[in-house]
């Protein structure tokens, strides 16, 4: 058999794994179309009993949304946030609309300082139970904001409550979840960003948002070969990344133009692919069609078509705002 022949098997061989990824992509983002309303949502509790499910950064948003469907469903739902009168609200709200007990823990991802995390920590410590943990807590700086023009203290208050918010989280829980009798769940709140590089304008964002997915993955790498090792089930804690798109809320963006999905459309899909066992996930499929075409398309035609002219947009919108500022 001539090289060349060994070549063109080559090249077949390249291509049909090519192929083979990409109709297993499109299978798994044109799936939930089909299996979406196959489990009822109800289902969460009888896989993950019937402890607490603690939200963080639950006033507004995705969180907001997260804790109104987890209480729906039934689950007394612990608010882990800094606005002690928000969550006063929110906790009269979910008591009213859906009879369940939900707690408050006061507590400023912004800030972290090992006493705080401390007092978090002992907190958590305190439930009696834990189902579902939620790492929802995030920010961003404006679009109209240019990376450099941050001071030393917004870095630190962005990594802290992108970043150390989800570290702290693990490390309070991770304890507890270890010695429960049923199994727990534990959803990081990422974003459609983090496989994806087509923010160049807010850098810090989609950094602190690629760490949240390696994050997971690498805690629940490291769940499972414990489990492995010592063989038995040590750990018995799923572990989910929500990953959306634009999503109708406060967080930064406000002048992108992108079509957003509502919170609570995205957050009920999350909830829907994680009780039908898919523990990543881009919620409504507009999103997971968008991640499947960024996936696809060379990035150099993403960064003409989307990129570029979003960027260039971003920097008028600052150059607009420092001209008047003078």
């Amino acid at each position: 058999m001539g090289k060349f022949q060994y070549f063109q098997r080559l090249v077949y061989f390249t291509g049909l794994c090519t192929l083979s990824c990409f109709g297993y992509q499109t299978y798994m983002t044109i799936k939930p179309l089909f299996y979406h309303r196959s489990k009822n949502l109800q289902q969460l509790k009888t896989s993950y009993g019937n402890g607490y499910a603690i939200v963080t950064g639950p006033t507004s948003g995705i969180g907001l949304a997260f804790a109104n469907e987890l209480s729906r469903i039934g689950f007394d739902v612990c608010l882990i946030g800094r606005d002690q009168k928000r969550l006063e609200a929110l906790k009269k709200n979910i008591e009213r609309d859906y009879n369940t007990h939900p707690l408050i823990i006061e507590h400023d991802f912004y800030e972290g300082s090992s006493e705080k995390l401390k007092l978090l920590k002992a907190s958590i410590n305190k439930l009696n139970d834990i189902s579902i943990v939620v790492n929802n807590v995030g920010a961003q700086y404006e679009n109209s904001r240019k990376f450099e023009s941050l001071s030393s203290l917004d870095l630190i208050r962005y990594v802290n409550v992108n970043m150390l918010s989800q570290l702290s989280m693990y490390n309070s829980v991770l304890s507890k979840l270890r010695y429960q009798k049923h199994k727990s769940l534990v959803i990081d709140v990422s974003s459609i960003v983090s496989d994806n590089d087509v923010m160049a304008g807010n850098i810090l964002y989609t950094s602190t948002k690629t760490f949240n997915l390696r994050f997971s993955n690498l805690i629940k790498f490291q769940m499972e070969t414990e489990n492995l090792i010592r063989k038995v089930q040590v750990y018995d804690v799923d572990v989910a990344v929500f990953k959306p798109g634009a999503v109708e809320t406060n967080l930064g963006f406000k002048n992108s133009g992108d079509p957003r999905a509502s919170a609570d459309k995205s957050v009920a899909c999350c909830l829907y692919d994680v009780a039908n066992g898919k523990f990543e996930t881009n919620g409504v499929f507009s999103h997971s069609f968008t991640n499947l075409i960024l996936k696809i398309v060379p990035k150099s035609i993403v960064n003409k078509v989307y990129t570029y002219k979003r960027y260039k947009s971003e920097m008028t919108e600052h150059e607009n705002i420092v001209e008047n500022e003078n």
